[in-house]
């Protein structure tokens, strides 16, 4: 850019000229960002006849007529360097009211111009109207400014969006007419990031946040090229709303984090991969974590021929997503939701995002037994010391379960490959007795993920043992999520029992089969304990679980259970209690009866 601006420079130095210099580069690549900041203060240093240079820059957005490209540099140039005009010009347009004179067919402004000391800067010439053509944009320029009054002119333009529409011939000819000189500006981040973040110096501790992270920021844009200034700028003014009104601690100790976040969300909306149609949708992202794609690369490991499609949309956009930002940066990632909904919506929930940032851990915090993992899983980076040092220390956390439950189809597909190619001294009969130990140490307590059990459950290979060994593991979880589902069922019917809300917690159990789950003993002792005043709630439960026409397609195990639970009921009523109490159970018993027969 420095070159951009000798160039720029030397031309309006020169004496006399009779062509124009069009400047050269992609949208939102900083252009104009560069001119106003750096090309227009070196211009207006400079003196000719004791007089400071004046640029008057002109935006050709929208513009349909060559007389509104007139009218453009006449409310440019007269609020800019002469004031007494503007007013002038206001009591021009104040007379022609009087005496109903149309100014805009009447009034002519060139013949009111003078570009004495002027140099004209013309942007965005790709985008005016579709109403006026580029060739007569071109000529109206070159006649009035350039060819015979020698008028410095500077032309900013994305020649790209125009160019095309032009046989290469034609366009050259319309071109050359004009344009003496083309510089094509690239933008380089190095030069002028320090320059963006220059406009927050005001606020000191996040411009020592950005300068102390700019590197990275840097490195970040140019990797994923990004080069539109527009969309760095929103990504600092993200991090300078997180800044002001999250933790501050917290923030800077996590900075790169949510910049890298912020970034990658920020690119998938600008490149249309994400829609802010509906801001709760994360596509999923939130499911990218350690786990995550380690079970399709330890299948590759052992049967590299075989390719494993997609099964969903949504699977084929979290792969797209991972090997696009994560693969060469996964101690970057940590999936913000509060971030997430900012960018779609505007508004930072900054109570929830100061919670999860709580909860990020730092590099420094990694477990021994993570970063030994980590290790293994590319172990075809670690140099012979490291792998024989790392092996039987990573053998025992797998022996003894340390490792989530979801992580060991991996870890049993990379260990068999290290026996198979002999990168481990131990027998397969060993191994799969140092497997089985795994099975029966795995801590079952932890939070089921039904999608890391699917991602397990599509693992494909020829190797019976390696497969029985996953459907050990995939057991475990349905165990553990039964344990779970029979938790969260009994919470849901004591809720019932007391006349608490249920409806949005507990929502996917109210439709979900209670065989396995409940039996008849835990539901009745929940509707006997209940209190007169809440039976009508058991009536609600029952007829709102079954109130769909085909219930029994997905709820007709529950017909058991609901036949003794009426069964149990009716011998209630035979027993000594209240008359108030016997007519709530018949209601009861009437809305079961019911039930029973759409099950039937």
């Amino acid at each position: 850019m420095d070159k951009i601006k000798k160039v720029i420079i030397n031309y309006i130095k020169k004496e006399k000229t009779d062509f124009a210099i069009l400047v050269n580069g992609e949208w939102g690549s900083g252009k104009t960002y560069y001119f106003k900041n750096e090309i227009i203060p070196e211009i207006e240093a400079i003196k000719s006849c004791n007089k400071n240079l004046k640029a008057v820059y002109v935006t050709l957005s929208g513009i349909s007529t060559v007389d509104d490209i007139y009218r453009q540099i006449a409310a440019e140039k007269y609020k800019t360097d002469n004031k007494s005009a503007q007013i002038g010009f206001g009591v021009i347009n104040s007379v022609a009211n009087v005496f109903n004179i149309n100014l805009k067919d009447n009034f002519k402004p060139e013949q009111f111009l003078s570009f004495e000391n002027n140099i004209l800067i013309f942007d965005d010439l790709e985008r005016i109207s579709t109403e006026i053509s580029i060739s007569d944009i071109f000529g109206f320029i070159n006649t009035n400014f350039v060819e015979h009054n020698n008028i410095k002119t500077i032309i900013i333009a994305d020649e790209s969006k125009f160019k095309s529409k032009f046989e290469e011939k034609a366009y050259l000819q319309i071109k050359e007419k004009l344009i003496g000189l083309t510089l094509d500006f690239k933008t380089n981040l190095f030069n002028v990031f320090p320059k963006i973040i220059l406009s927050y110096k005001s606020d000191k501790k996040f411009y020592k946040l950005l300068n102390t992270h700019q590197e990275f920021a840097v490195f970040l844009f140019n990797s994923l090229e990004i080069k539109n200034i527009r969309t760095i700028i929103f990504i600092l003014e993200i991090l300078k709303e997180i800044h002001s009104t999250c933790d501050n601690k917290l923030v800077t100790l996590h900075t790169e984090k949510i910049i890298f976040f912020s970034t990658i969300i920020t690119k998938e909306y600008k490149d249309g991969k994400l829609t802010i149609s509906n801001e709760n949708d994360n596509k999923g992202l939130d499911k990218i974590n350690d786990n995550f794609y380690l079970n399709l690369n330890s299948q590759k490991l052992l049967s590299p021929e075989v390719e494993i499609p997609p099964q969903e949309p949504e699977e084929k956009f979290l792969i797209d997503f991972y090997n696009k930002y994560i693969k060469a940066n996964p101690d970057k990632y940590y999936f913000f939701l509060s971030i997430f909904k900012f960018i779609s919506s505007g508004i930072l929930d900054y109570l929830l995002l100061n919670e999860e940032l709580a909860s990020v851990k730092i590099d420094s915090e990694a477990r021994k037994e993570d970063i030994i993992l980590n290790r293994m899983f590319n172990f075809k980076q670690l140099d012979d010391k490291e792998f024989d040092e790392y092996i039987p220390k990573f053998l025992s956390f797998v022996k003894s379960g340390t490792y989530n439950l979801y992580l060991y189809p991996s870890i049993f597909s990379f260990l068999y490959f290290f026996n198979k190619n002999q990168l481990i001294d131990i027998s397969e009969t060993k191994l799969f007795e140092l497997f089985d130990s795994a099975v029966d140490n795995i801590n079952r307590d932890i939070d089921v993920s039904d999608y890391e059990a699917q991602r397990i459950s599509i693992f494909k290979t020829d190797n019976i043992e390696i497969k029985s060994y996953t459907d050990k593991i995939l057991q475990i979880h349905k165990e553990i999520s039964k344990n779970d589902d029979k938790v969260k069922f009994d919470e849901m019917l004591s809720l019932v029992s007391t006349g608490g809300e249920y409806y949005n917690d507990y929502n996917q159990y109210l439709m979900q089969s209670m065989f396995d789950i409940v039996d008849v003993d835990i539901l009745y002792k929940h509707i006997v304990k209940t209190e007169n005043r809440n039976f009508i709630k058991w009536q609600d439960f029952f007829e709102f679980r079954y109130r769909a026409v085909n219930c029994k397609e997905f709820l007709h195990t529950d017909y058991p259970i609901i036949v003794d639970l009426k069964t149990r009921l009716e011998q209630i009523i035979n027993s000594e209690i209240s008359q108030l109490r016997k007519f709530h159970i018949n209601e009861l018993i009437k809305v079961i009866a019911k039930v029973i027969k759409k099950l039937k």
